[in-house]
């Protein structure tokens, strides 16, 4: 068996520092912070402030489907225009920088909406800047990192995605609580431009030209089939990526129904943040050290451990009705995440088809974070209905077995794959 051309293509290079990786992941923390007060917390309000209570839910699901068709559409052609985007200060920080500073101006430009279809139009252009900025930090590890330090690179981004949602979500609700939840926006909006400075700052440029010519970006995706064909494993970390996201974001869109409902606990919304926070601690605690045994034994080790801990919580969480029970099976669920995140990115870095074109590809893969994300919305909600239907609630207890179905899914798709840190270690 031979090793995979991407990790092939990024194993001689250098070791870089434990604050190195740090910066190469900076900007992750004020995106996600951006995007987790402002999806979680700031989005529903304005959402219900401009149409009115009666159909919130559906004009909410229409931004949300609009931000995952911009997702999946512009970060593929984002991470293309990356690729080749050569300059003195790198290929990656230019297109970093100004989707930054556009995404903060589209988002400070939403406290002047007084119209939904404005509020639209806004999210719409926001997005489509802050999908080109996402497509360049991703191309920033396979340009920078070594494939032996991969997974922990991948573990800070992990840590810092994590993080930085969870903190943005506390920042917004602070200021709805306050009354004031528009002053979020500025927030978030200055957060995510300045992390856009500090990640042109501080992230080194790289390679200033390609080391052989790269052919035109509609070429290249003229190709994109046949590179996918000869190099299949790709495709299956994608799919094993969609599935256990459809997992985990099932949780995370039922936690406060579950709350709420099933246990009946006072003080649902309180309850819901500090499990939050024991999700942050308990994906943070097993993030690092999951990516140290990424790099060392493989990544499907720490892959098939983190799906092991998410269908633990699973099973845990749906046969057991107590807030101990669920509290147990959130921090199962934080080592799920924590551990995925630093196995399952690295091992998809192993697996680009075309390790000049990481940008493209890995603009392809947030297929399975955005489309995870929806899938997990709707298939969660439509089985919670159905099972809850009467006054029974069997639905929470359906939706967590399935949550289990899918973990265990989410290694099998990996299992026909080699791991190419053990062939590495072999030449």
């Amino acid at each position: 068996m031979s090793v995979s051309p991407a990790a092939l293509a990024y194993a001689s290079r250098q070791a870089l520092s434990p604050l190195m990786l740090v910066r190469l992941n900076i900007y992750w923390l004020g995106l996600s912070l951006l995007w987790g007060g402002f999806a979680i917390v700031y989005l529903p309000d304005r959402v219900e402030q401009l149409v009115g209570p009666d159909i919130k839910g559906t004009m909410l699901g229409v931004i949300t489907a609009v931000g995952v068709t911009a997702a999946i559409i512009v970060q593929p052609l984002a991470g293309g225009i990356s690729d080749r985007a050569w300059s003195r200060w790198g290929r990656r920080r230019p297109m970093l920088i100004l989707g930054a500073i556009c995404t903060a101006v589209f988002v400070l430009l939403m406290s002047l909406t007084a119209t939904y279809l404005a509020l639209l139009a806004l999210i719409l252009c926001q997005q489509i800047s802050e999908n080109f900025s996402r497509a360049a930090i991703k191309g920033v590890l396979p340009d920078l990192v070594g494939t032996t330090q991969m997974a922990r690179a991948s573990s800070i981004n992990g840590i810092l995605n994590i993080g930085g949602t969870v903190i943005g979500a506390t920042i917004a609700g602070v200021f709805l609580d306050a009354g004031n939840p528009g002053g979020f926006v500025f927030v978030g909006g200055l957060t995510v431009a300045f992390a856009g400075l500090l990640a042109f700052l501080l992230i080194p440029k790289g390679p200033t030209a390609p080391a052989a010519p790269q052919p035109p970006l509609r070429s290249e995706f003229g190709q994109v089939i046949s590179y996918l064909k000869a190099q299949p494993a790709f495709v299956r970390v994608v799919a094993s990526r969609l599935v256990f996201f459809g997992a985990i974001l099932a949780a995370d869109n039922t936690l406060l129904f579950n709350l709420r409902d099933r246990l009946e606990v006072d003080n649902p919304g309180q309850w819901s943040s500090i499990l939050l926070g024991l999700l942050l601690l308990a994906t943070i605690a097993s993030a690092w050290p999951a990516g140290v045994i990424g790099d060392r034994f493989g990544r499907k080790t720490v892959v098939y451990v983190a799906c092991t801990c998410g269908c633990v919580g699973s099973i845990c969480a749906a046969f057991i009705v107590h807030i101990a029970a669920l509290g147990f099976a959130v921090v199962m669920l934080g080592f799920a995440l924590g551990a995925f995140s630093a196995g399952d990115w690295a091992l998809l870095i192993d697996k680009i088809p075309n390790p000049n074109s990481a940008g493209l590809y890995l603009g392809l893969a947030n297929f399975a974070g955005a489309g995870g994300d929806a899938v997990g919305t709707l298939w969660a909600g439509i089985v919670l209905d159905l099972g809850n239907r009467g006054g029974q609630l069997h639905g929470f207890t359906i939706v967590y077995l399935v949550m289990a179905l899918f973990m265990i899914a989410a290694a099998l798709i990996l299992r026909p794959l080699q791991d190419d840190v053990a062939l590495l270690k072999s030449i």
